[in-house]
């Protein structure tokens, strides 16, 4: 999600063949895909330095119907309300239990409202961040969010079946679910306006940091703390983000922020592999805008949500892309990310409990340990 506006261009990924190659077109209709989608694209510099059994065969676009039923997806947008509605009644604003199917949705949610439900938090630029299963630490008996338990199955269900193809899609027999990863709920609304440079969701971007011979920049991303992404800081860094950000003690209080805008378009370091599935339709439907747009010099290739349609590509410096803001209704989607680090590897945990390390950096830290407990 960051920063540096295009022109927009025609553009185009349609063929009707799922064949090894495609045509960059665009996907532009709601109905049913009578085939997988793929297109090859020439890759970067940043595969080199990946392990062999991570790295990918070409650098591609794949865009998949029906990864999930409308019921999977109907229960994932559940669990996503239920977990706004419990941050807003923390914040003195009680919602009903099934807003998220009113027809005109609380204003106060206008805008982006990132939900990540393995780890555990809630970010609105009217709420601020607040995490969903560790209490307030001068409030350590409030209660904490407890995630239905068929819902976070299908959650679970949902990054393994990703993973899976993934795996498929690019020869790779070595793959990581990672962190962050969240849904993502946009809601148009006329006169609406940005808070923050977190709420300017449609900037384009890509998803993996990398610069030179496939050198990822981590040094670069851990000074980016005036503009993070909405969930990397989550993840070892969410002191200095909380400390970044704007921290609202109550709405009557709020006041538009001033964020300085982000100094990169890229995002994270050890994002290898991207995945986005919708759990609404466009086109209309649940929304009008929000078009998923991956941007090249000959044009946009544009492709319309559609509720179970998943869009999986290569994350480096090849795909950048962007979404077009939500002009009106609520779009929802679930961005998760793959790496090839094992020492970035975060299980799906979804236990009621907040994680901040990566299970393979403890893992590392053990056989460290180990290491020199054996000298």
């Amino acid at each position: 999600m960051h920063r540096v506006l295009q022109a927009l261009a025609l553009a185009l990924l349609a063929a009707a063949t799922a064949v090894a190659d495609l045509e960059v077109g665009s996907v532009t209709g709601t109905e049913p895909l009578a085939s997988d989608l793929r297109a090859t694209v020439p890759c970067n510099d940043g595969y080199d330095s990946l392990p062999e059994t991570c790295r990918p065969d070409a650098c591609k676009r794949i865009v998949v119907d029906g990864m999930v039923s409308d019921e999977d997806a109907d229960s994932l947008r559940r669990l996503t309300n239920q977990a706004i509605a419990f941050v807003t009644k923390q914040a003195g604003v009680e919602l009903t239990e099934d807003w998220g199917e009113e027809p005109h949705p609380p204003k106060l949610l206008d805008g982006p409202t990132i939900v990540d439900i393995n780890t555990g938090f809630v970010r609105h630029s009217r709420l601020g961040l607040r995490m969903l299963y560790k209490p307030h630490p001068k409030r350590p008996r409030d209660p904490v969010f407890i995630p239905d338990a068929g819902a976070r199955d299908v959650y679970r269900r949902v990054g393994e079946a990703l993973e899976s193809r993934l795996r498929d899609e690019f020869g790779l027999t070595s793959l990581h679910f990672t962190a962050p990863t969240f849904v993502a709920r946009l809601q148009g609304a006329d006169g609406w306006t940005p808070r923050d440079a977190h709420d300017e969701y449609w900037h384009p971007h890509v998803d993996r940091v990398s610069h030179g011979r496939g050198q990822e920049a981590r040094p670069a991303l851990r000074k980016r703390v005036r503009s993070p992404s909405a969930g990397w800081v989550a993840y070892g860094g969410w002191r200095r983000f909380r400390r970044a950000m704007p921290r609202p003690r109550s709405l009557a209080a709020l006041s538009p922020a001033t964020a300085p805008r982000p100094t990169s378009q890229n995002n994270t370091a050890h994002y290898h592999y991207s995945a986005l599935l919708y759990l609404s339709t466009g086109d209309g439907d649940d929304f009008q805008g929000g078009e998923f747009q991956f941007m090249d010099a000959a044009g946009n290739a544009t492709v319309l949500p559609r509720k179970g349609r998943a869009v999986l590509f290569s994350a480096g410096q090849e795909n950048l892309h962007r979404v077009r803001p939500v002009v009106a209704g609520v779009r929802y989607a679930i961005s998760m990310w793959f790496t090839c680090d094992e020492s970035r590897k975060m299980p799906l945990f979804l236990d009621g409990s907040t994680h901040q390390k990566f299970q393979g950096r403890k893992r590392r830290i053990q056989r460290h340990r180990e290491g020199r407990a054996e000298l």
